[in-house]
C-alpha cells in the first residue's frame, strides 16, 4: 500500500518558468515567502521515476519578500521532467 506524507512546504512559490535556449535550459522561479529554507535541489527525469540532480541553489532562509532564483541546465534536454525540492 502506498503511503503519503503531507507537510507544509518551507516556501510559497510565486512562479516557475522554464525556457529552452539553443545550448541550455534556463530555470527561473520566484518565492513569495520562505521559512527555514536552506536550499533548492533541482532534478530532472525522463520517466518521472528516476531523477538526476541538475544543481543546488542556496535558499534565503527566512523571507517575507519575493526573491528570484535562476539555474541553468547545460545538458539542454527540455523533454525531461524538472523537479525542485526544498531543504
Amino acid at each position: 500500500m502506498d503511503q503519503y506524507l503531507f507537510c507544509d512546504l518551507p516556501i510559497e512559490l510565486g512562479e516557475f518558468k522554464v525556457q529552452s535556449i539553443t545550448s541550455h535550459v534556463d530555470l527561473n522561479w520566484t518565492t513569495l515567502t520562505e521559512k527555514n529554507n536552506k536550499l533548492f535541489a533541482v532534478e530532472r527525469s525522463v520517466d518521472a521515476v528516476t531523477f538526476t540532480k541538475i544543481g543546488e541553489v542556496a535558499g534565503a532562509g527566512n523571507s517575507h519578500s519575493p526573491i528570484k532564483y535562476k539555474l541553468q541546465d547545460l545538458s539542454r534536454r527540455p523533454e525531461q521532467i524538472i523537479t525542485v525540492k526544498t531543504n
